[in-house]
C-alpha cells in the first residue's frame, strides 16, 4: 500500500526552473514508497565530454571460466522494491531493482514512464553479485540478465523466460575485479548483444559476444579519466548504433558519445550538469516516441525520476517515480521497448525427446498458439479454467494444430500419452 506525502511546489520563475520539495517524513519501508517530488535539478550544459586519451592498453583479461552463477535463494524470501501486484503484461518495460543489504531483487512493470504498483519478484541472490545489464543472449526473444561478482570476478548470464528466471544460465570467463561490465549493446551489428567494460584505471573496451559465449574478439575504446563512468547504452541519434552515456560523479557533468559501431570518432552531445548525488541508472524508451529516456536516482534521498529525452537533448520534460529507500537501487531495464513484433502468435514443438519446446509461451488475447507434432505421437489436454480452448485429442504426429485464446489467464496443459510432459500458455 502506498504512503502519501504532501508536496510543496515552489516556482523559481527567474531561473526558469521548477523546484520541488517534499516533507521530511522518511519512507516506512520497501512496501510503502513515498511519491517522488524531485527531479534532477539541471544546471547549465556541461562544459565538456570525457577527455579521450590514447586507445586503452588492454581489454579485460579472461581467466578460467567462472565457477558459479548467482546462487538463487527461494523466491518466497524476496520482497519487491515496493508493494503492488504481480505483473500483468509481461512485455512492458521493467525496471530492475536490487537491494544491496538483503540481496532481494525485483522488477517493476512500467506503464510508460509511470509505475502503478505492478511488480514481479526475482530470487534472492547473495549481495556480492550485482546486475550489470540485460540483452537477449540466447535469441529466444526474451532479454536475459548479466551478473557480475565484484569479490570473485565471476560473471554469468541468467536466461530469462517472459516472466522470470527458470534456472538456466551461462558462465562467462572470470575477469579481474577492477574490470566491471558497464553496459550491453550490439556494437558490431551481428544481431548479438556485446559487453562494454570499464577499468578503474580508465581503460574501456568491448567484448564481441557470440550469443552467451566470448571467443576472444574485442575492441579497444579510448582511455578516459576514471572520474567518468559509462552509465548507459542506447541509440540517441537514431543511426541504428548504440551510443555511450557518460557521467562524472565528481562534478556532475554528463554527456553522450555517438558511436560508429565499436569506434568513437569524436562526436558527442553535452547534457545538463546535475548534482553528483543524482546518478543515471538506465536508458530506455518509456514514452513510446522512439527516443531513449534517462532514468535517474538520488543516492542520498531515494528519489527517482525519468528524463523524457528528445534524441540527445533534454527539454525539461520528466516523470517522477516513487521514493524508495536507498538500500534499493535501480540496476537497469529489462524489456522489449513495447510489445514484441507479433504477440498474436506463438509456436510450440512437441519434441520427440518428450518435452514441449518452449515450455511456456505468451500471447495477447485473441492470439493463436500452434503445436507442431513430429514423428512421436503427442496430444494436448488443458487443465480446467475459464476461457480454455478445446483439447487436442488423439495421437497426433507429423502435423500442426492451432488453438485461439479469447480470454486472459494462465492455461496449463499436458500430454496424456507421456506423464510429466507439460506446458503453459500465458494470455494477457
Amino acid at each position: 500500500m502506498r504512503a502519501h506525502i504532501r508536496l510543496t511546489i515552489f516556482f523559481a520563475l527567474a531561473s526558469g526552473l521548477v523546484l520541488l520539495a517534499c516533507n521530511d517524513s522518511p519512507p516506512s519501508g520497501p512496501a510503502s514508497p513515498h511519491r517522488n517530488v524531485g527531479v534532477p535539478a539541471a544546471g547549465p550544459v556541461s562544459l565538456r565530454a570525457p577527455a579521450a586519451g590514447p586507445l586503452s592498453a588492454s581489454a579485460p583479461e579472461a581467466g578460467v571460466a567462472s565457477t558459479s552463477a548467482p546462487d538463487a535463494r527461494p523466491l518466497a524470501g524476496s520482497t519487491a522494491a515496493a508493494g503492488g501486484s504481480i505483473v500483468a503484461n509481461p512485455f512492458s518495460t521493467r525496471l530492475m531493482w536490487q537491494n544491496t543489504v538483503s540481496g532481494d531483487r525485483s522488477m517493476w512493470l512500467m506503464d510508460g514512464p509511470s509505475w502503478h504498483g505492478d511488480y514481479t519478484l526475482l530470487p534472492q541472490v547473495p549481495t556480492p553479485w550485482s546486475i550489470a545489464g540485460s540483452g537477449d543472449f540466447n535469441a529466444d526473444g526474451n532479454p536475459d540478465i548479466v551478473w557480475q561478482n565484484m569479490v570473485t570476478g565471476d560473471r554469468s548470464i541468467w536466461f530469462m523466460t517472459v516472466n522470470n528466471w527458470g534456472g538456466s544460465y551461462a558462465l562467462l570467463p572470470r575477469v579481474l575485479t577492477q574490470w566491471s561490465i558497464a553496459g550491453v549493446g550490439d556494437f558490431n551489428a551481428d544481431g548479438k548483444p556485446d559487453l562494454v567494460w570499464q577499468n578503474t584505471t580508465g581503460d574501456r573496451s568491448i567484448w564481441f559476444m557470440n550469443g552467451a559465449t566470448w571467443n576472444g574478439a574485442y575492441a579497444l575504446l579510448p582511455q578516459v579519466s576514471p572520474a567518468w563512468t559509462i552509465a548507459a547504452v542506447a541509440d540517441f541519434n537514431a543511426d541504428g548504433k548504440p551510443d555511450l552515456v557518460w557521467q562524472n560523479v565528481t562534478n556532475g557533468a554528463r554527456s553522450i558519445w555517438f558511436m560508429n559501431g565499436a569506434a568513437w570518432g569524436g562526436n558527442y552531445a553535452l547534457l545538463q550538469t546535475v548534482a553528483p548525488a543524482w546518478r543515471i541508472a538506465a536508458a530506455s524508451d518509456f514514452d513510446g516516441d522512439n527516443n531513449p529516456d534517462l532514468v535517474w536516482q538520488n543516492i542520498n534521498t531515494g528519489e527517482r525520476s525519468i528524463w523524457l529525452m528528445n534524441g540527445s537533448s533534454w527539454n525539461g520534460n520528466y516523470a517522477s517515480l516513487p521514493i524508495v529507500p536507498i538500500q534499493w537501487s535501480i540496476a537497469g531495464v529489462l524489456g522489449f521497448g513495447g510489445l514484441p513484433p507479433n504477440p498474436m502468435t506463438a509456436s510450440v514443438l512437441a519434441s520427440p525427446q518428450i518435452f514441449f519446446d518452449p515450455p511456456s509461451v505468451t500471447i495477447a488475447v485473441g492470439g493463436t498458439v500452434t503445436w507442431s507434432f513430429g514423428t512421436v505421437a503427442h496430444n494436448v489436454y488443458f487443465l480446467p479454467a475459464g476461457g480454455v480452448p478445446s483439447d487436442i485429442t488423439g495421437n497426433n504426429s507429423s502435423t500442426q494444430i492451432s488453438r485461439t485464446f479469447t480470454q486472459a489467464g494462465t492455461f496449463a496443459y499436458a500430454c496424456h500419452i507421456h506423464p510429466g510432459m507439460s506446458g503453459t500458455v500465458i494470455v494477457f
